[in-house]
């Protein structure tokens, strides 16, 4: 993970401000348990306070934090690499719960093993915080099979592309969605991440889903995604270009640590697993399960409050329920804070890709958005949004989502 420095250098925190910081992070919950990346980021960070010329390399790690022998071999050991990677991933958790107040940014660049840290610059745009409590964990939903319910990523493209077509409406009639959206289009063009499915292209020229168990010769094809995400795509697009901040557009297998830390977010879709933040634990107070025989999948609500379900189940089988005129899916909307303090992450996610584009219309209507900012109790000319975790039920009649409503509302304090 890296950080943009927003600071000059002569602003840059002192060792002593890296001291403390990292005796704060020693002792989150985050690391609690965590023995060896511990040891990792105490070691690492005083190579970082000692000012080398060099930064440490894989065998010096490997002898002082897990007790390799001189011969250490990096290519043949992947320990270092592999725990490094960990703790990145350990160090944006961190900042985006008990971390997201530190003034102090900790961060090691991707392929590097040089520890170093600068201030956090805040976004007025987007306040609020996530809690301190760890959230649970985000299950990504299994992939859909037949080929005649997904799509070329370059199709994504081309809907984008027409997306910008359209003439937008003017802003003054907009202004929920203006208040919803600001974090996301007060900086830098936001970031757009869509799932991208992974299959083994068989001899037959059919298609089959890729397992992580899968050791085949087969080639993986990876440029496939699901009309939700492709209609959320241009959903997202469109409401952006409505104040001049059309987005960039990327599949979830493309993401890098750097974009993720320096861009604001909209995941549409599962895209999560695919990603460097898949072992970033994103929600709080709901789950993905996985589908069963009998269900193409359901939401867990970890909380209820009085009046709400503990699961929001789809009681049709995948692929089946694509043959049914009728039904009903839920998806989850999530506003978090993101990487750093600076940029939000917005998460659009269906058990199915219907619910996936229901999430992503209800988002982009400015009705729908009045009435969420309402039960949040932000003011219409708020220049914020609290975090929050909602569950919306999404009717879906012929394979279009006609109507979505708000189960379950969560606010993040």
């Amino acid at each position: 993970m890296s950080v943009k420095l927003d600071t000059p250098p002569s602003s840059l925190p002192s060792g002593q401000d890296l001291t403390r910081a990292i005796e704060r992070i020693l002792h989150s919950r985050e690391f609690h348990g965590s023995e060896t990346l511990r040891s990792l980021l105490a070691f690492l960070s005083s190579c970082a306070l000692e000012n080398r010329a060099d930064p440490p390399g894989a065998r010096e790690i490997a002898k002082a934090v897990f007790g390799r022998r001189e011969d250490f071999d990096s290519q043949n050991d992947s320990v270092v690499r592999v725990h490094t990677g960990r703790l990145r991933s350990k160090l944006a958790e961190y900042y985006m719960t008990e971390g997201a107040d530190d003034d102090i940014v900790v961060f090691i660049p991707k392929g590097s093993y040089k520890l170093q840290w600068t201030h956090r610059q805040s976004n007025p745009a987007f306040e609020e915080r996530a809690p301190v409590t760890r959230p649970a964990t985000v299950r990504p939903r299994s992939v859909p099979l037949p080929l005649t319910l997904i799509l070329l990523a370059t199709t994504a493209a081309l809907v984008w592309f027409l997306a910008g077509s359209r003439n937008a409406a003017p802003k003054s009639t907009a202004r929920a969605l203006q208040t919803f959206w600001r974090g996301f289009t007060s900086g830098e063009p936001a970031l757009v991440v869509f799932s991208n499915f992974r299959f083994l292209g068989l001899p037959d020229g059919s298609l089959q889903t890729l397992k992580d168990s899968d050791a085949s010769s087969q080639p993986v094809i990876d440029t496939y995604t699901t009309i939700g995400e492709v209609m959320g795509v241009f959903e997202v697009g469109q409401t952006l270009s409505l104040f001049n901040k059309p987005p960039r557009v990327k599949r979830g297998r493309l993401l890098t640590w750097d974009e993720a830390k320096d861009s604001s977010l909209v995941f549409i879709g599962g895209p999560l697993a695919e990603t460097p933040l898949r072992d970033v634990q994103m929600l709080r107070n709901f789950r993905f399960l996985q589908r069963s025989p009998d269900t193409s999948g359901a939401i867990a609500n970890l909380h209820p409050t009085s009046g709400e379900q503990a699961l929001y189940s789809v009681s049709t089988a995948y692929p089946e329920i694509h043959r049914k005129q009728s039904f009903t899916d839920y998806a989850i909307v999530a506003l978090r804070p993101g990487l750093s303090g600076r940029h939000p992450i917005l998460i659009l996610a269906g058990i199915t890709e219907f619910g996936t584009q229901g999430a992503a219309d209800f988002v982009t209507s400015n009705d729908r958005v009045e009435e969420l900012l309402s039960r949040l109790n932000v003011p219409s000319l708020s220049i914020s949004v609290p975090s929050f975790e909602a569950v919306l039920e999404v009717r879906v009649e012929g394979g279009v989502p006609v109507q979505t409503s708000i189960q379950a509302l969560h606010k993040l304090r």
